[in-house]
């Protein structure tokens, strides 16, 4: 090959390096752009999703807030469900004899309350107790020699005197927490002499006699409710 030769393959060589330099550059450059925009539009995408996330976030918290006071007034609806509403009227209820006044019989060793309208006497052996025009009347008996009542009843009152009489468990009238037995005519129109509601003391000691008279028999359990016999 001549020099000339030479030297013309070297120019076309060069050229051509030139021109492929030229294109692989702008293919470089081109390819940087694109990446660059990519990268451009991922990061914005990327930056929104810590906002939407944040937004998110801060409803969420909002909800939360407003839906607390809803959860915390829950247990306070039912602060005490074991507590019915008819035993909470119950424990405040007035209690009926609370302003009573109370008569006390040291002789006879008992007490019991009876309401302002009322007035008690006492009149050998016997305690009246009168509210307007009805009255009700008491009689206390000693030494009861420690006999049951019904025991008692047929010792203490001859056969004469309890004749036509029966001395049943089932009576109305309640003398305190005491054991009481009613005394009636044990038929048609007979005359029982020794009739009346009879209780006993729970040493068997005294014994009481409730002649009801024309009073009813629930204000006189109202009163004798709150009876009591002196343990002494």
């Amino acid at each position: 090959m001549s020099k000339n030769a030479s030297i013309a393959m070297l120019v076309i060589f060069l050229t051509a390096g030139a021109v492929f330099s030229g294109i692989f550059w702008r293919m470089e450059s081109g390819s940087g752009d694109e990446l660059q925009k990519n990268l451009e539009k991922n990061n914005a995408i990327i930056s929104t999703v810590p906002a939407v996330q944040t937004a998110k976030s801060t409803n969420a918290s909002v909800n939360g807030a407003m839906a607390t006071p809803n959860n915390a007034e829950q247990p306070n609806a039912q602060e005490n469900p074991s507590v019915s509403p008819t035993e909470t009227s119950n424990s405040v209820a007035k209690d009926e004899t609370a302003d009573w006044k109370t008569y006390k019989d040291d002789k006879n060793s008992f007490e019991f309350k009876y309401p302002l309208d009322a007035s008690v006497s006492a009149d050998s052996g016997v305690i009246k107790v009168t509210q307007g025009d009805i009255f009700w009347r008491m009689r206390f008996y000693d030494d009861a020699t420690g006999l049951d009542l019904q025991s008692w009843y047929l010792d203490y009152f001859s056969e004469k005197e309890r004749r036509n009489c029966t001395l049943s468990d089932t009576s109305t009238v309640k003398v305190g927490t005491y054991e009481t037995k009613y005394a009636n005519p044990n038929f048609g129109n007979a005359l029982c002499s020794r009739d009346g509601y009879f209780s006993i003391d729970e040493n068997k000691k005294k014994v009481v006699r409730i002649f009801p008279d024309k009073e009813t028999t629930d204000n006189i359990n109202k009163i004798l409710a709150t009876f009591k016999f002196d343990k002494n």
